[in-house]
């Protein structure tokens, strides 16, 4: 009995000591839920759900289950009042996509463009709330814990949230106390049922030993490279508030690093920490693009096949491939680089334009096919990291020089680089590619002019770029890289380009 009493004492102690940080002044806000997420009306996300997690059912549920002596929590002792406010479930408001972008860089936050208490019947995985003003990023929703210190962007508190061990579950401290396991386990059925979420084909056991991390595949089907798993892509799951955010691996492959006792949604965000996939409208204030899996423990089916996420899919794809694989043409770009994809109904043909903002790059273009759509991403990311880092040079030159650069270097950098990177996958239809950059980087005697240039690294060619503002400059940085032999060669095959492209 002694042992039993202890035991007791010691499982409140821990259950309480979980739930009492300081709350912070939102927290105290709280009374009840905002209006707004309380409807029960069917929305484009499906109906509303009552969420488990809230304080106010989690206290309905611990009231519940103490009318039996013989539950988990009469025995632990543990009482209403020790449940309170471990986490709050927030509606984020940006007004500018600077704001967006402060929110979707904060990587412990991790907010989503959907709300997580409904239960996504018929949901395709991309929306804009129609309440958020025209020319604002739409709503952005999130989990908190008590404490943290959130970006500076308007927001509402929509409910309080007793999620003690969301941070916890895998702590020695915790995991040595099998029985105490088993009061947030009970005590989280008990919600779950009382809320009407309960559904015993999506129920797994309530042990630790038993919940799972929800894992899967992301892939799409290239129309030359088959099969293709998309690398360091962000997935999202949840179960109701209980929601993680995390990447795939370098083969589309993923688990989720929290435990789940019940089956999640699984959305794919077509965003990686160097770019994001962007839909709607040209001023880029709209969602990042993304794709609904559906509900389940496991997502091993998640095949993106509709066309234009194909293209969002092959865009992250190239992304990775371009900053991720060891090519060094990436060196000291800017964190956070924007890409936002657009159709031709906007602004039609194939083009990219470059600012030097917040936003890095906009990409206008209706690829014509795979090869073209990761052509055209890749090509873009070299043009806006040499905007960036050519402005960045610009800004030291003197103000008697005017700065301007000659953009025609550019475009055949850019060019240069899409093809050095594409070939690997899409040789066929780089085969007859034209440029100056692969006539200085390939020996293989079919350059577009006379004389042959012994091959340059495009790593060397890409530390030269970084101080080109005209052909000249490009010139004399490359003839000071290679043999006596090769100078007049360069000099010849530069002079060639620039009538070219002139």
């Amino acid at each position: 009995m002694k042992r039993v009493k202890l035991f007791a004492l010691a499982a409140a102690t821990l259950f309480a000591a979980a739930c009492s940080e300081p709350l912070d002044e939102a927290a105290e806000e709280v009374a009840t839920p905002q209006n707004e997420e309380t409807t029960t009306t069917k929305s484009h996300w499906g109906n509303k759900i009552d969420d488990p997690y809230s304080v106010a059912n989690m206290r309905l549920a611990c009231k519940e289950l103490k009318k039996s002596p013989e539950s988990s929590l009469s025995k632990a002792g543990v009482t209403e009042a020790q449940i309170e406010t471990t986490h709050l479930y927030l509606k984020f408001i940006p007004k500018t996509f600077e704001e967006l972008r402060m929110l979707e860089a904060d990587t412990i936050l991790n907010v989503v463009p959907v709300p997580l208490t409904y239960d996504l019947e018929g949901f395709d995985g991309v929306y804009r709330d129609p309440e958020c003003p025209e020319g604002q990023p739409t709503y952005q929703y999130a989990v908190a814990r008590i404490g943290y210190q959130l970006p500076k962007v308007e927001y509402e508190v929509l409910d309080s949230l007793f999620m003690p061990f969301e941070d916890d579950y895998d702590k020695e401290a915790i995991s040595k106390h099998s029985k105490f396991r088993s009061i947030w386990d009970d005590l989280e059925l008990e919600s779950v049922k009382l809320t009407g979420n309960y559904s015993e084909e999506d129920y797994n056991p309530p042990s630790l030993s038993k919940r799972y991390h929800p894992s899967g595949k992301v892939t799409y089907v290239d129309d030359v490279r088959g099969e293709v798993g998309v690398p360091n892509v962000r997935v999202h799951v949840n179960f109701s508030t209980h929601s993680h955010n995390f990447y795939t691996n370098e083969d589309g492959s993923f688990e989720a690093n929290g435990r789940y006792t019940w089956k999640v949604h699984f959305h794919v965000y077509f965003k990686c920490p160097d770019a994001t996939v962007y839909t709607g409208g040209y001023t880029g204030s709209d969602n990042v693009a993304g794709s609904y899996g559906g509900k389940d423990t496991k997502c091993n089916n998640f095949y993106i096949d509709s066309p234009d996420k194909k293209n969002y899919a092959i865009i992250i794809t190239a992304a990775y491939e371009y900053f991720q694989k060891e090519h060094e043409l990436y060196k000291n770009h800017t964190e956070n680089l924007c890409v936002m994809y657009y159709g031709a109904d906007k602004f039609g043909g194939d083009t990219i334009q470059f600012t030097n903002n917040a936003q890095g790059m906009k990409m206008y273009y209706m690829p014509t096919s795979h090869s073209n759509a990761y052509g055209r991403a890749i090509n873009g990311f070299a043009g806006i990291v040499l905007e960036q880092k050519t402005k960045l040079l610009i800004s030291n030159i003197k103000e008697t020089q005017s700065g301007k650069f000659n953009t025609n270097i550019h475009k055949a950098w850019r060019d240069g680089v899409e093809w050095f990177i594409a070939k690997e996958y899409y040789e066929q239809a780089y085969k007859a590619h034209e440029n100056l950059f692969k006539d200085l980087i390939d020996d293989d005697d079919t350059d577009s002019h006379d004389d042959q240039v012994s091959g340059f690294e495009i790593k060397t060619i890409n530390d030269c770029m970084y101080n080109v503002t005209s052909w000249t400059t490009l010139k004399s940085k490359l003839r000071r890289r290679t043999t006596t032999d090769n100078r007049w060669k360069v000099t010849n095959l530069i002079k060639y380009w620039e009538k070219r492209y002139e």
